[in-house]
């Protein structure tokens, strides 16, 4: 695989987890027994 396109796969999967993460925040916020799912949310806010 060549550097440029590694890169790009790597921009997709952060573009595709951030849309994952922003859709998946409301329902964490509105069922609290789902903890995991809103520290990974954290986590993930933390790395923007």
């Amino acid at each position: 695989m060549r550097p440029v396109a590694r890169v790009s796969v790597s921009v997709f999967s952060w573009v595709l987890l951030s849309w994952l993460v922003a859709g998946v925040a409301p329902l964490a916020a509105a069922q609290p027994e789902h903890a995991d799912v809103r520290v990974l949310i954290d986590i993930s806010g933390s790395m923007r």
